[in-house]
């Protein structure tokens, strides 16, 4: 029995409502709740322009995004201090509640603007210039309200238990030269970005907030590229760059404390090469981290990734690919990546309830451990054939290697690599009445593979160390039938 502000209805009994334990069913989901629902509606605009005009090209967009919704859940033995709300007397037992099982609902309503301008300008046959700018604003209002619990006791009309405005300004502009004369070609283009953070009023976890932050990037590349005959070229480029935190890391800091952009400085060196019936290329690269946002395993409130900066860190591999022409009707492309990615110095943080009520913070440090959920071999292959004219049917295979949950490096919290194949295949009718019509299949994990791509993990120490490790498992075999109609 749930209780609103206005009226008392039937909703599902207690145990149909959540189930709290893992079930042995890997297709098992406890958010039993039928409203579970994520209803979010985005509604765009865009104005676009170009011209052309001897050697000078540009184009103008102008873009407005209106978006509202909210999502609903069914929470389980929520203290009713958590919504800033004082305990409630039971009106048969007269009890005090501190606690109660209640729906709630998070509300969104956003506004995103902005415009983008292009140039180009070609000062002879060996230089053409770019030029460019952007502005964008996002202006997002976040709340949250009770609208129904099973406590026997009027819901009054709290309100909105938390109620925030935050708002981000994106400017940016850059310019680029490319230069190409015989086997040799250059590029060179700077970017300088101004990111304006703000928020004020209070969150979901009860914070106020009133906080500004304003960040200044400038993003240098430099690339060379060589000819070395038709076939074969060879390139190089160095490029800086940075990224800013998202709004929900700067939330989930304590008070007072920002989390810091993230610096890039990535390296590549590599070759292309194409003949009659064979392409491809080789790819090296280094990309070294100065403050990198890495996801630390956990989640939020909401489900959401929590992500924390760590000093110095790196990716570095090897990319190769293939395009094979067999058969005038058999087709391969097959790609792979070889990577290290590495935290030199990665600090975890737990907390040990042994002493309960007292909680003790305890930090482990881990050297040269591997970066969350980043797999040091990933694969896939394409094969395809075309038994007549306008069909084809194909192999997909792809292959993902073993991978972390956190940044510990620790087995027992990781996910197995796996390796999955589907069949596709396609048949274009030719019909007059219609520009297309396209029929096509796929049947996905065909040799029923079980196999989780990604989740979670907790840590926490009780008189010892538990950890909870949570996957999202992936559907078995299953199947896709598609019509495709271009009038």
């Amino acid at each position: 029995l749930f209780v609103d502000a206005n009226t008392l209805y039937n909703s599902h009994t207690l145990q149909d409502s959540i189930n709290l334990f893992t079930s042995p069913d890997k297709s098992f989901n406890y958010y039993t709740y039928d409203n579970e629902v994520d209803r979010y509606q985005q509604d765009h605009y865009q104005l676009h322009w170009g011209t052309t005009r001897d050697q000078f090209e540009s184009n103008l967009t102008l873009h407005y995004t209106r978006g509202q919704g909210f999502f609903e859940q069914f929470k389980y033995g929520e203290g009713l201090d958590e919504y800033g709300l004082s305990n409630v007397i039971d009106t048969i037992s007269q009890n005090e509640i501190t606690a109660a099982n209640l729906i709630r609902r998070k509300n969104l309503k956003n506004d995103y603007l902005g415009a983008i301008l292009n140039m180009k300008f070609e000062a002879n046959e060996n230089l053409d210039v770019h030029f460019g700018s952007a502005f964008h604003a996002y202006r997002g209002n976040h709340s949250g309200n009770i609208i129904a619990w099973d406590i026997r006791s009027r819901l009054n009309d709290i309100g909105s238990y938390y109620n925030n405005d935050g708002s981000k300004n994106d400017a940016s502009a850059f310019v680029k030269l490319n230069y190409k004369k015989d086997s040799f070609g250059a590029f060179a283009d700077v970017q300088y970005r101004n990111v304006r953070y703000s928020v004020n009023g209070l969150d979901d976890d009860g914070v106020s907030h009133d906080f500004v932050d304003q960040l200044n990037f400038l993003n240098p590349k430099i690339g060379l590229t060589y000819l070395i005959n038709d076939k074969n070229q060879l390139y190089a480029s160095a490029a800086v760059g940075h990224r800013e935190p998202d709004r929900s890391d700067y939330l989930s800091q304590p008070e007072g404390v920002f989390p810091t952009p993230e610096r890039l400085i990535d390296y590549e060196l590599g070759i292309r090469s194409r003949y009659e019936k064979i392409a491809g290329g080789l790819n090296l690269y280094y990309m070294d981290y100065k403050d990198q946002l890495v996801i630390t395993g956990e989640l939020n409130d909401v489900g959401a990734t929590l992500r924390t900066n760590v000093p110095d860190s790196y990716r570095a591999g090897i990319e190769a690919e293939i395009g094979w022409e067999l058969r005038s009707n058999l087709s391969l492309y097959a790609n792979a990546t070889i990577s290290q990615n590495k935290i030199k110095t990665f600090e975890e943080v737990l907390f040990d309830y042994t002493d309960w009520p007292n909680v003790e913070e305890v930090i482990n440090t881990f050297e040269n451990t591997d970066i969350s959920l980043s797999p040091n071999a990933v694969a896939a292959l394409n094969l395809t054939y075309n038994p007549v004219e306008n069909s084809y049917i194909g192999l997909q295979s792809k292959y993902v290697g073993s991978q972390f949950l956190d940044n510990t490096s620790n087995p027992e919290r990781s996910l197995e690599a796996y390796w999955v194949n589907s069949i596709v295949a396609g048949y274009d009718l030719k019909m007059k009445a219609l520009k297309t019509m396209k029929i096509s299949a796929q049947i996905n994990n065909i040799f029923n593979k079980m196999y989780a791509s990604n989740g979670y993990t907790y840590s926490f120490i009780s008189g010892e160390l538990i950890t909870e490790n949570f996957v999202y498992p992936q559907a078995g075999l299953n199947f896709l039938v598609g019509l495709t109609i271009g009038i």
